[in-house]
């Protein structure tokens, strides 16, 4: 699942955005994951997943508002929000499996000031651009950890 993702994020990101450059907005929320152990590490990627679907959420909110609700934008939007859902309640469920007494907590939504479209769009833009690398990252945590079956990418359990 994770292996494509990079690859179809870029597909988005231009039909989005077109191609661009520059800085990512501050409030695009950092993906950097953290944690002494595996689980701490795991509940990091959760609570990240489920906060990277909240961006999501409101870029496609964005977009419906500002630029109406092309097919070309709607799909992939819609298979990220996919995406990242599956993997939050794999990795929910792998959690408590372990111990069901782990703590999950889940991020706020996003609170955003942008008024102009360009803003948006920038937001827009960062927001997809950190999400392209974030399978990437995963994965790293998940191999290095042996959690994951190195040959296909996938949760193991």
């Amino acid at each position: 699942m994770l292996h494509t993702d990079g690859e179809f994020i870029s597909v988005l990101q231009v039909k989005f955005h077109g191609d661009h450059s520059g800085s990512v907005p501050d409030d695009v929320p950092d993906l950097t994951i953290s944690g002494v152990n595996i689980t701490e590490k795991l509940q990091e990627i959760y609570f990240k997943t489920v906060h990277l679907y909240l961006h999501i959420s409101q870029v496609e909110e964005q977009q419906k508002k500002n630029w109406g609700n092309p097919q070309s934008v709607v799909e992939p939007l819609t298979q990220v929000k996919r995406r990242l859902r599956y993997l939050s309640a794999k990795l929910k469920q792998t959690l408590l499996d372990f111990d069901s007494k782990i703590p999950l907590s889940t991020p706020a939504p996003p609170q955003l000031s942008h008024t102009d479209d360009y803003a948006q769009k920038e937001y827009g833009w960062g927001v997809i651009v950190t999400l392209k690398g974030w399978p990437h990252q995963v994965l790293q945590v998940l191999k290095a950890e042996e959690v994951c079956d190195n040959s296909r990418g996938t949760l193991g359990k």
